[in-house]
C-alpha cells in the first residue's frame, strides 16, 4: 500500500471527483448510504479506480485512503477555525497549503458528531409490575419470562461520588483504627517500670 503523497494530483482529483459522485460512501442522510448494495457497488467502482495505480487494491485500502483524505482536510479545516477563533488579523489568518482542501468541501456537512443517547433517561417500571398476569395459567407464565428478560428494571444510576458524611465517616474511622495502640509485652513491661517509679 503506497502513500497518497505518491499519487499524481490528476488521479487523486479523479478519485476524489469519483468519490464525490457516490453519495452511498459520504452522504450520511441520503437513502443511499443506508443501502449496503449500493455501498458495495460504488465501493467496487472505487477499487477499480485505485486498481489503476495499487494493482492490489481492496476494500480495505480505498476506506484507508478516503479516511487519510479526510483526516487530512479535518487537520487543516481545525487549523483554520483555531487561526479565526485566536482573533488573528485577516494577514495572520492561516491559508492552508492542501491542494485538494476544495475539493473536499462536500463532506463539511457530514462531520457532524452524533449526540450521545442515554437508555437511563426513559422511566423503568419495577420488575414487580412487569406482568399482570393470573401465575397459574402456564401460558401467561412463559410470556412473563419472555418479557422480564427483555424489560429490565436498572437500579438508579449513582453519580459516582460518595455522599461526602460518608466519606467523612470513613476516613475518621480510619484515623482511629490508626491511632489505636496494640500493646506488646514491651509496652506492659514499660507501664510497669512507669507505675513503679
Amino acid at each position: 500500500m503506497s502513500d497518497i503523497r505518491s499519487y499524481s494530483k490528476e488521479f487523486l482529483t479523479q478519485f476524489i471527483e469519483l468519490y464525490k459522485s457516490l453519495p452511498a460512501l459520504w452522504k450520511i442522510k441520503s437513502k443511499e448510504y443506508s443501502d449496503r448494495n449500493k455501498k458495495n457497488e460504488a465501493y467496487h467502482i472505487l477499487i477499480e479506480k485505485l486498481k489503476e495505480v495499487e494493482p492490489n487494491a481492496t476494500r480495505d485500502t480505498v476506506t484507508k485512503k478516503i479516511n487519510s483524505l479526510r483526516s487530512s482536510r479535518r487537520k487543516e479545516q481545525k487549523k483554520i477555525k483555531d487561526s479565526l477563533r485566536s482573533g488573528a488579523s485577516t494577514d495572520d489568518i492561516y491559508r492552508t497549503s492542501l491542494w485538494y482542501f476544495e475539493l473536499l468541501e462536500f463532506v463539511d456537512d457530514q462531520e457532524t458528531v452524533r449526540k450521545p443517547v442515554s437508555n437511563f433517561d426513559s422511566e423503568q417500571r419495577p420488575s414487580s409490575q412487569l406482568s399482570t398476569t393470573n401465575s397459574n395459567d402456564p401460558q401467561s407464565s412463559s410470556n412473563e419470562v419472555g418479557r422480564s428478560s427483555t424489560t429490565r428494571a436498572f437500579p438508579p444510576r449513582h453519580s459516582g461520588k460518595r455522599g461526602a458524611s460518608e466519606v467523612d465517616d470513613t476516613i475518621s474511622a480510619i484515623g482511629k483504627r490508626l491511632n489505636e495502640s496494640k500493646e506488646d509485652s514491651h509496652d506492659t513491661f514499660g507501664r510497669n517500670v512507669a507505675h513503679k517509679l
